[in-house]
């Protein structure tokens, strides 16, 4: 599938869920931050109005309600006084909590000078071969020509995510992973094999702006790069050999300097929280000497999360992926050898359902732990690949 067609796919349900929160009633139109604020002295009289009644008192500017709520729905609460400019600038608005699952990436909120650090776990199984959407067995493979049949992979990734936030409206970020994959394959001649790769991945940086926010909604924008820190040359025991180049599934990085895009719209819908988010990697070619790059991916995340008890929280996500075939080929891979060591039979699509619960650690929001499991629900492979079984995500979200 082209990345246009993908654009396409991902913008849709964002706009259709901006319109339909924007056509919900509008809040009664609050008093300008350029309207001074009567000062009312202790000794001075209460003002009056011609008959003598009281005046009504001037109602202080609310803050915006999706950073300042605290966890109760429908409540909200001053986070700052202040309703006047201070030299032409916007007070700081103190950030709430933020209410996407633990499996959304660079989701939390920061104020001014606030740090927030995301611990992330993902525990990912795959099992099995499947051609396009069907199941293949590991003699199924042997008759295609291959002498190696992949039979199932943990691919299991740790994440440390921190945000620092720079101004009210521009957090930065840094994303450290470190990925530690293990793959079971049957031998045409008998037996089986195991082989393992694991170290540091490639670091991303960037920037996540709030370039709106309106009620409840807010819309942000992410951009960032993914530096090739990541090993692509990782080599094992396999096919024979005591040190041999292991197949792309199981290299740590993608061995070239990518860009990062997002978008992601925020808001409250029914008494619960939305979100959708649609980011992209595009992988800028030739950055490394293994002549191969990846294609382009594209990534759809729709969620709903609700509060079901005190300080707890469930959610529901689902996530699209696609992605591509590999460009060029690794001269130490043979694909006849394994399938996945042939870069034309690489791409798919997948979209996986996760159900969540959160739980609050402190009354402020600062301390948050967080679990996912996910389960494929459609799946597409350019195969024959590995097919997802079950994911789990686990996480700790705190801010200081």
């Amino acid at each position: 599938m082209k990345l246009p067609t993908l654009l396409i796919l991902a913008v849709t349900p964002l706009a259709l869920l901006q319109a339909a929160l924007l056509s919900y009633p509008k809040p009664a139109p609050q008093a300008t931050a350029q309207e001074p604020a009567e000062e009312v002295r202790p000794d001075d009289p209460k003002p009056t109005s011609p008959t003598g009644e009281a005046a009504p008192q001037k109602q202080a500017k609310p803050l915006t309600p999706l950073l300042d709520e605290p966890e109760s729905e429908g409540a909200s609460v001053l986070s700052e006084p202040p309703a006047e400019l201070h030299h032409g600038h916007r007070p700081a608005l103190k950030p709430g909590r933020t209410f996407a699952p633990i499996g959304i990436p660079l989701a939390q909120q920061v104020a001014t000078g606030q740090v927030g650090v995301t611990l992330r776990a993902t525990h990912e199984q795959f099992d099995g071969l499947r051609d396009s959407r069907k199941n293949l067995t590991s003699a199924d493979a042997f008759t295609r020509g291959y002498s190696i049949a992949p039979t199932d992979l943990l691919d299991q990734r740790f994440e440390l995510e921190a945000i620092f936030g720079l101004n009210q409206r521009l957090d930065l970020y840094m994303v450290l992973p470190y990925t530690a994959r293990e793959m079971d394959q049957d031998l045409s001649l008998g037996g089986q094999t195991t082989i393992e790769s694991s170290g540091l991945g490639d670091i991303q940086v960037g920037g996540v702006l709030r370039s709106h926010e309106k009620g409840p909604t807010r819309l942000s924008f992410m951009a960032g790069i993914s530096l090739p820190t990541g090993q692509v040359d990782v080599t094992d025991s396999y096919a024979g050999a005591s040190s041999t180049t292991l197949p792309y599934r199981m290299q740590l990085g993608t061995g070239t300097l990518d860009l990062l895009p997002g978008i992601m719209l925020e808001s409250r819908l029914h008494g619960m929280r939305v979100g959708a988010r649609a980011s992209g990697r595009i992988h800028l070619e030739g950055a490394h000497d293994e002549s191969w790059f990846h294609s382009n991916s594209m990534r759809l995340d729709l969620w709903a999360s609700k509060q079901i008890a005190k300080d707890l929280r469930g959610s529901l996500r689902a996530e699209a992926n696609w992605w591509g075939d590999l460009h060029g080929a690794d001269p130490d891979m043979v694909p006849l050898r394994n399938p996945l060591e042939d870069a034309l039979h690489q791409g798919g699509s997948r979209v996986t359902l996760f159900g969540g619960l959160s739980k609050d650690l402190s009354s402020e929001g600062n301390s948050r732990v967080e679990l996912e499991i996910g389960l494929p629900v459609e799946e597409w492979l350019d195969g024959p690949a590995l097919s997802q079984d079950w994911t789990a995500v686990i996480g700790w979200r705190l801010r200081f």
